[in-house]
């Protein structure tokens, strides 16, 4: 049940639109995969515990009534008590829990950025300031954690001083009944035996609602994330294509002016278009434009003749092979973060390097392709980083490749190779859109665009 759970929660994260994760921690992000423990532990007990519960509880209450009606009343009166304590208490069990999970959250997410930043705060001299920051976050994780405890703790202790209450009329009840000999002794320790395990069962049970109000905040949480709309999966399926064109593009974040002026391109297969433009004037995010991951403001992007928005995003972003200005590296081997498969040999993988003349590349690490690159890619130089993104984008063999500043941190000679490299795509029938602040393409390109920053008065 967990399994499906949680692979239904990371299925639906994935399919959401990039623009989602750009505002969200890792750590919130992390917690609320987790919070789905708490959902599955609800249901697993309630499952495995609170039926067999149930039914002890009914079966107790039949045997009861059969040795002694009255008393069974009695019971069936007293046993509804606990259930009105139980709902006094539910809505600050609820948010006690929920104010525990956010806090969590918070201390998490934190704790990650902190770890991303590490050799920021440490050359920078700020150790203890940022871990007192920490240790501040997880002590108001831990003072919810404490004010949950008791609440439950206070609620635990009403009941069981209920269930002590219920025993001593029980047992009064039945040694007045003794007393008066209307019971015999054998039938009042068989009673008082079977009236403990009816109890014993209504104790547990009356637990199942404070249990679903904690598996309640974690679902609201996960569901938080579960109702957020993901990208269409609809639309024509292009799987031919040979032309991209953009008419009068512009984009602009929420609450910001335009980032360029109106840009129509058009690039088709066997071509090179270059855009040049200054720093922050938006080249990436007009990448980010061509690859759907967000909307333009105005104007539109064509693949072939269908707009964008009649297309299967998928469809189109399987045909582009992308290398950002700062490439993910995964804490995989150099063979994986080319491939993103593991199952890939490395013969085939030294034979498409061969391809390509860069068969010498795994020579710089230490075990070849095997070698683990680390988190974040610590092995790698910056050159490096934006070759093994290339490297990973022309394994796909893609008939479109975008290149986001592909040579900034390579030195000459790597750039040169590069240059080469690209020249030879395009004679292969590969389109190719590439942007930069220099002319490194210049010499290459079919086409030179140069982006522009909007005239405001």
């Amino acid at each position: 049940m967990n399994t499906t759970i949680v692979n239904g929660f990371i299925n639906h994260l994935f399919h959401l639109n990039w623009t989602f994760f750009s505002g969200r921690k890792k750590g919130d992000l992390i917690s609320r995969l987790f919070d789905n423990e708490k959902v599955q532990v609800g249901i697993q007990k309630f499952v495995s515990d609170d039926i067999l519960e149930f039914l002890t509880l009914l079966a107790s209450l039949l045997i009861i009534f059969f040795y002694d009606d009255k008393l069974a009343l009695i019971l069936l009166f007293l046993l509804p008590v606990y259930f009105v304590i139980v709902s006094s208490v539910q809505s600050k069990f609820y948010q006690a829990n929920r104010r525990l999970l956010e806090s969590y959250s918070k201390s998490e997410s934190q704790f990650i950025d902190n770890l991303d930043g590490i050799y920021d705060i440490q050359h920078a001299g700020k150790i203890e300031r940022f871990t007192k920051k920490m240790n501040s976050d997880f002590s108001d994780y831990h003072v919810e954690s404490a004010v949950t405890g008791n609440l439950n703790a206070k609620y635990l202790l009403v009941i069981s001083l209920f269930g002590t209450l219920t025993m001593t009329l029980i047992f009064s009840y039945c040694v007045a009944e003794v007393s008066r000999g209307l019971m015999e002794i054998g039938n009042m320790v068989a009673i008082f035996s079977i009236a403990g395990m009816c109890l014993s069962s209504t104790l547990k049970l009356a637990t199942l609602p404070l249990r679903w109000q904690e598996a309640k905040a974690a679902l609201v949480r996960s569901n938080d994330i579960m109702t957020i709309p993901v990208e269409s999966e609809g639309g024509v399926i292009l799987s031919d294509l040979y032309e991209v064109r953009t008419n009068g593009l512009l984009f602009h974040f929420p609450g910001k002016l335009d980032l360029f002026r109106p840009i129509s391109i058009q690039v088709r297969i066997g071509e090179m278009v270059v855009i040049t433009g200054n720093n922050g004037i938006g080249k990436s995010t007009f990448m980010s434009l061509i690859l759907g991951m967000y909307k333009p403001t105005s104007g539109d992007i064509y693949y072939n003749s269908l707009s964008q928005s009649e297309l299967n995003l998928n469809s189109i972003r399987t045909q582009f092979g992308y290398v950002s200005q700062h490439t993910k590296i995964f804490n995989n081997s150099l063979l994986f973060n080319i491939t993103f498969d593991e199952s890939v040999s490395q013969e085939e993988v030294m034979s498409f390097l061969e391809k390509w003349e860069f068969v010498e590349f795994p020579n710089r690490f230490e075990l070849g392709l095997v070698t683990i690159l680390g988190e974040e890619g610590f092995k790698v130089s910056g050159g490096e980083r934006q070759l093994i993104g290339l490297l990973r984008a022309l394994y796909r063999e893609p008939r479109f490749l975008l290149l986001d500043e592909v040579a900034a941190f390579m030195d000459g000679d790597l750039k040169d190779k590069v240059v080469r490299l690209v020249w030879k795509l395009t004679r292969n029938s590969v389109g190719i859109l590439a942007v930069s602040h220099d002319e490194v393409f210049s010499d290459i390109a079919t086409t030179m665009y140069r982006m522009e920053k909007p005239e405001y008065s």
